[in-house]
């Protein structure tokens, strides 16, 4: 029994781990493309600016309070939390390539809905794909029936 226990523990830190690089993956494209001034009007204003080899890095910081743990009576650990996103700025002020790092990015839609860009938003244009193709197999369904 406990061999399935921890097997299941494992399994969903692994799961973790796996859905917040999908999900920030999901939110840092769903501005690929997009202009900047967009990107000011739902991130606010970037917390850092810089200019590396020609290119213009924007970066938003998001820190927690350090947390700390304790490991024994006398001894523990202190870790920050934290989620940076990176865009990269063309020559036209759009969105040329993106990066994020961080122990504390949003890994579920709900967690980073505040963070998707509303115009391209990846999980709901999942949602209209089901439903057109939900459309298209009722049609196709239909069209069979009514030829036999």
């Amino acid at each position: 029994m406990k061999k399935i226990f921890v097997s299941l523990c494992i399994l969903f830190i692994c799961q973790n781990c796996v859905n917040a690089e999908t999900t920030m993956s999901r939110v840092m494209n769903s501005w690929q493309g997009e202009d900047i001034d967009i990107v000011f009007k739902y991130w606010g204003y970037p917390s850092d600016e810089k200019n590396i080899a020609g290119h213009k890095l924007l970066y938003w910081y998001q820190n927690q309070s350090p947390i700390y743990m304790q490991t024994s009576a006398y001894t523990g650990t202190v870790t920050q939390s934290y989620c940076t996103r990176i865009l990269e700025i063309n020559g036209q002020n759009k969105v040329s390539s993106w990066q994020y790092e961080g122990n504390s990015c949003p890994n579920f839609y709900f967690t980073s809905r505040s963070w998707v860009n509303p115009n391209n938003d990846p999980w709901q244009n999942e949602k209209i794909q089901k439903k057109l193709l939900k459309q298209e197999r009722k049609k196709l369904k239909q069209k069979i029936r009514g030829e036999e």
